[in-house]
């Protein structure tokens, strides 16, 4: 009898014991984290079914009394970083009695951010007996958080360009200008075509310029018909050079009739250049030549198909979900901040298209692009016949009043309309120019927006307090015609502007539709003829 009662308070602490480790499991195994308990030896005492998720490795293999330290050899391919990460966990490992918090990211089986908590159990003795590492995924937190970061980057970015805009956009106008008016002139062919080239490139950097400030802004651009083909040769011109030095073999394979798309041009080279310039770095960053492949064709229903495939090194899949993310980039810091692609996909979409990227079937990286093909409207009537515009009256003589603190341009806007026979005055101090608008007849006032104590706004609300008919005769001009200041401004007043850089036939036709639309005072026959200022700020009389 003493033996039964023995044998059965033996098996009555067995079956507790095991009733008692099967809740256990079961409540490690509906836990949403991730448990591991390893014993102070290293080795692998309990772990739930969510870790194993998490991991991507079979339950049996991480339990079973296995080695840490072999469980974690078999996790390194799923790793992100696996030498810093093993090299953290080795660490815990070796000081049990550690408490850390820290987060582990993997990428296999799917990309995770796991936050890990890992603290010492002690025995009543108060001697660590295990260590206990629980495992959170944050993933989808991480996420948003850099999505708000990236927000405050971009918004931040917006607010620089507005500043830099306003900054180039004054050199670029009088650069472009006075290329306008050399090319004008009676100039040798060789000379003339390398005016021609700086006017080109000064126009190219002002579209870049515009392009990022309606990236900024959000604001959607205007569009027309756009040849496509002609688009990419203009890319592929601009890029030969390169393209030859680097061994960088062109294949074309075009579509023999492909309809126009309805885009913004200078946007879409920004696109293909993009895209290019990504696939010179990739092409030499592996060997020193290559072959770049474009094609075009037509697709039901009603879409035109781009590609432009590389034979550089294939994009890892790992790295395609975040290829088109802002700031995400595997280029050295010098090369790429990782928007030349995000602010590609940004305006394929405003175009109402897409783009994705894809490792090429024997290596190298393939660009889609998918744009919708429509049918463009009737052509616009014809221009009025040169008969008409020849027999305009003429407005030699008016007189203008310049208003601008950047000195290149405001000379440029007098040159060029002196040529027209008006009469300029200039001004690059807005106080002294609102000096003379008050004291003396004008037709027209060409002002900027922008400018150091008295910007074009007071500018014009005191010439409307004082009630000068000058105030109904404005013509602005503004580097950031996107800045909300800006536009409520114009808005409100209902002026024209001019925004810069502009052309010079932009601002002779600007002027005399202003000048035709209000023919102003009668302009003074013994007027004096413009001076060029002796000092900053002002002409002598």
């Amino acid at each position: 009898m003493p033996g039964g009662r023995a044998d059965n308070s033996t098996d009555r602490a067995e079956a507790s014991a095991l009733a008692t480790e099967a809740r256990l499991g079961a409540l490690l195994d509906s836990m949403h984290d991730g448990v591991w308990i390893l014993s102070r030896d290293g080795r692998v005492e309990r772990a739930n079914h969510r870790l194993a998720q998490f991991f991507g490795l079979p339950p049996h293999e991480l339990a079973g009394g296995a080695q840490q330290s072999e469980v974690l050899e078999k996790l390194r391919p799923h790793l992100e970083a696996p030498d810093t990460t093993l090299g953290r966990w080795r660490q815990l490992e070796s000081s049990p009695e550690q408490v850390s918090w820290d987060e582990v990211e993997f990428r296999r089986p799917r990309r995770r951010i796991l936050e890990r908590f890992a603290r010492p159990i002690f025995d009543a003795g108060g001697q660590v007996q295990a260590r206990l590492e629980l495992f959170r995924d944050i993933t989808g937190e991480r996420l948003l958080e850099d999505k708000v970061v990236q927000r405050e980057k971009l918004a931040a970015i917006g607010q620089l360009l507005t500043g830099v805009a306003h900054e180039l956009n004054n050199p670029l106008t009088a650069v472009g200008g006075y290329a306008h008016l050399l090319a004008a002139a009676d100039l040798p062919g060789s000379l003339r075509e390398k005016v021609e080239r700086l006017r080109q490139e000064a126009e190219r950097a002002s579209r870049i310029v515009s392009n990022l400030l309606l990236f900024a802004r959000g604001v959607k651009p205007e569009k027309q018909w756009v040849d496509l083909h002609a688009t990419l040769e203009r890319i592929l011109s601009l890029r030969a050079y390169e393209l030859r030095v680097e061994n960088i073999r062109v294949v074309r394979d075009y579509a023999a009739s492909l309809p126009p798309v309805f885009a913004e041009p200078n946007q879409l080279e920004q696109v293909f250049l993009n895209i290019v310039l990504n696939a010179e770095q990739a092409i030499r960053s592996q060997r020193d030549h290559g072959t770049l492949t474009v094609r075009t064709a037509v697709e039901p229903p009603g879409r035109i198909r781009l590609e432009i495939a590389n034979d550089g090194p294939a994009i890892s899949p790992e790295l395609l979900p975040r290829i088109f993310d802002p700031f995400f980039t595997t280029k050295p810091p010098v090369e790429g901040t990782g928007l030349g692609l995000y602010i590609a996909r940004g305006i394929v979409r405003e175009h109402g298209g897409e783009i994705e990227a894809r490792s090429g079937p024997g290596g190298g990286a393939i660009f889609v692009i998918n744009l919708p093909a429509l049918v463009p409207p009737a052509a616009p009537p014809a221009p009025e016949p040169a008969s008409v515009v020849a027999h305009r009256p003429s407005l030699a003589g008016r007189r203008i009043l310049v208003v601008d603190d950047e000195p290149s341009v405001a000379y440029l806007i007098a040159d060029a309309l002196e040529q027209q026979g008006y009469e300029v005055r200039v001004h690059t101090e807005s106080q002294r120019a609102l000096t003379e608008a008050l004291a003396h007849p004008f037709d027209l006032a060409i002002c900027d927006i922008r400018m150091p104590e008295l910007d074009g706004q007071a500018f014009y609300r005191i010439l409307r307090h004082q009630e000068s008919p000058l105030a109904d005769r404005l013509l602005f001009t503004t580097g950031d015609t996107l800045a909300r200041e800006t536009t409520d401004f114009l808005e409100q007043v209902g002026a024209p502007f001019l925004p810069k850089p502009f052309h010079v036939e932009e601002l002779q036709g600007r002027v005399r539709e202003a000048l035709e639309r209000d023919t102003g005072p009668e302009a003074e026959k013994d007027a004096p003829a413009r001076l060029r200022p002796a000092g900053p700020g002002t002409e002598q009389p």
